[in-house]
């Protein structure tokens, strides 16, 4: 996969035995030693203010957990404890993926520290459990777990819209984007959903000028006030957010980062004249569950589609016309452009592209 290598911050030696040495005197005041335990957050990742702290998590064959502030050093320690058990459990869950809908966003967090934690005491346990954590299964399961979620949002607003509250179905939508760039985010690198540093994720796993990260930041930022029309704009921005997030997930190893992102896909251009062009309304897209891929409409089902049909769905940029996409779809996706052409007359027979102009006899998409 096209991601980043973790991101993390150089921690002097000094610093670690200042922290080891802090910790053993506050665990010396108390009857119970932990089995391990390591420093994780936002120092360990490079991501900390001059107001952070250091995250140190304790773990015990037994305990109650909870945490324990320890101040009078450059940083306070916020010890966290918790069961070795617990912490097992939880990446047995994960590595097996049959329950994902039953996981915690704390639970997914606590893997992220244990990734991208460093040994203090007793390190060659913490090593051992870390490498329990197959790191891409970790990913992939944050990857659904993401989708998850923003359908979930999807499906929320688009009921309040129906309803007429547009200013729930507006806060749905923002969250439902939320959760699609963090599938993004997940995609590069990042391995936390943490809402508070998910624009420092962005930064450091994406960068700032990347196309994706700008449009989120202009979703994310949206008024919301104004008109009803007003209103029905910003969500139909939400929802070419989600379609576009969609699409990627599905190219993502199959075409080129540079060539999918671009401006056409978030903003259709509409050029009078030029030999177009295939375009997709914001509100339709693909999702996929248990390897069986469906058109939606919002939140209604369309169609099922075989996986070439949702690999060719997601080439339409809005900026193609039939014989781009088609070029495309028979060179990088190694598609049949028989096929293709049978797909692009079932999207357009369904209403779910539309064409303006276009580069072939009309008798190759409708049969006339």
């Amino acid at each position: 996969m096209n991601r980043s290598s973790l991101v993390r911050a150089a921690i002097s030696a000094t610093e670690l035995a200042e922290i080891k040495e802090r910790l053993e005197a506050f665990l010396n005041h108390n009857e119970q030693r932990p089995l391990c335990s390591f420093l994780s957050g936002s120092v360990a990742e490079g991501l900390a203010t001059t107001r952070s702290d250091y995250d140190v998590y304790a773990l015990y064959e037994t305990c109650e957990e909870g945490e324990t502030l320890v101040t009078g050093g450059q940083r306070p320690i916020e010890v966290t404890r918790i069961s070795l058990a617990k912490l097992q459990n939880i990446i047995e869950v994960l590595m097996i993926g049959e329950d994902l809908p039953s996981v915690t966003s704390y639970e997914l967090l606590l893997c992220h520290r244990l990734y991208t934690g460093i040994g203090l005491t007793h390190s060659h346990i913490f090593d051992q459990l870390k490498k329990t954590l197959d790191v891409d299964v970790f990913r992939n399961r944050l990857s659904d777990f993401c989708r998850l979620n923003a359908e979930r949002s999807m499906k929320v607003s688009a009921g309040f819209a129906e309803a007429g509250d547009f200013d729930s179905a507006m806060l749905s939508a923002r969250t439902a984007a939320k959760h699609s760039f963090n599938q993004l985010l997940v995609f590069s690198g990042a391995t936390s959903l943490l809402d508070k540093w998910q624009l420092r994720y962005a930064q450091l796993f994406m960068g700032e000028t990347h196309l994706a990260f700008e449009r989120f930041v202009d979703v994310f930022a949206g008024a919301f006030s104004g008109s009803v029309n007003q209103k029905k704009v910003y969500l139909q921005s939400c929802y070419r957010f989600l379609q576009v997030m969609a699409d990627h997930a599905l190219l993502a190893n199959r075409m080129h980062e540079n060539d999918f992102w671009t401006f056409s896909r978030f903003f259709p251009t509409h050029l009078s004249g030029s030999a177009r062009l295939l375009e997709k309304p914001p509100g339709i897209r693909v999702v996929s569950h248990a390897d069986t891929f469906f058109l939606l409409q919002l939140n209604t089902p369309l169609m099922e589609l075989p996986e070439s049909a949702a690999l060719l769905w997601a080439l339409i940029d809005n900026d193609s016309c039939v014989n781009d996409v088609l070029q495309r779809a028979t060179e990088g996706l190694q598609l049949s452009e028989e096929e293709c052409t049978q797909y692009l007359q079932t999207f357009l027979s369904a209403g779910v592209i539309t064409m303006s102009r276009f580069d072939l006899p009309l008798r190759h998409l409708t049969g006339d």
